[in-house]
C-alpha cells in the first residue's frame, strides 16, 4: 500500500479506522467552517466535494492501489479499486489502475485565506506574518499559551496555525492535527 496508508496500517486496524473517522470528520467541520466564511471572502472559498482519481502509471503501483483499497475495506473505508479494463482514459494514456476516494475536497485556498484574514481582524486579532514561533507552552492557570519568537513574547487563549504546509521544530507535537489547505 502507499506509504502513508502503510504508516496508518501498521499502527493497527483501530488506530486505522479512527484515523480515516478523524479525516472524514475534519472534511465535514471544513466545509461548515468554509460556508461560515463565505460572508467575509472576496470571491467564492469554493468548497466542493470532488473525490480524487489517482493512477498508477506501472503494475507495481496498481498492486499497491488494490492492496490499499483491500486494507481500507476492512476497517470501513470505501476507496474504489479501477482496474485497467475499466479506466475510461483518452487513447493514448497508458495507466495500469485506478484508486478513487469520493469522500476527497477542493477548495479555492487563495479565498479561504482572505476570508480568515477578515474574519481575525473584524473580531479583534491579531495577525503576525513572517514570524517564526519558536515554542509553544501551556499556560495553566490562565487556560492559553504563550507564545515565544526570537524577539517576541505573547499570549494568547486560543491559536490558529496557519502555514505553508511546512512545520517548524515548534509545531512538531501537533503535525497529526495540521491538514494542509
Amino acid at each position: 500500500p502507499p506509504m502513508p496508508l502503510r504508516q496508518v496500517m501498521q499502527k493497527g486496524e483501530d488506530f486505522a479506522r479512527e484515523t480515516f473517522r478523524w479525516f472524514a470528520h475534519a472534511v465535514d467541520h471544513a466545509e461548515a467552517f468554509c460556508h461560515e466564511l463565505e460572508v467575509y471572502a472576496p470571491s467564492p472559498i469554493a468548497f466542493a466535494r470532488t473525490g480524487t482519481l489517482r493512477l498508477a502509471e506501472t503494475r507495481a503501483q496498481a498492486a499497491g492501489f488494490q492492496a490499499a483499497a483491500e486494507a481500507l475495506d476492512r476497517i470501513g473505508v470505501t476507496r474504489r479499486f479501477i482496474p485497467r479494463r475499466e479506466l475510461d482514459l483518452p487513447s493514448g494514456h497508458h495507466f495500469s489502475a485506478g484508486l478513487a476516494d469520493s469522500r476527497s475536497a477542493i477548495l479555492n485556498p487563495a479565498n479561504l485565506h482572505l476570508a480568515l484574514a477578515k474574519a481575525a481582524l473584524e473580531s479583534g486579532a491579531g495577525l503576525s506574518e513572517k514570524t517564526e514561533v519558536q515554542a509553544i507552552e501551556t499556560v495553566t492557570e490562565a487556560g492559553g499559551v504563550v507564545l515565544r519568537g526570537e524577539n517576541f513574547s505573547t499570549s494568547a487563549q486560543k491559536v490558529v496555525v496557519a502555514t505553508n504546509g511546512a512545520i517548524g521544530r515548534s509545531l512538531v507535537p501537533f503535525r497529526d492535527f495540521l491538514i494542509p489547505v
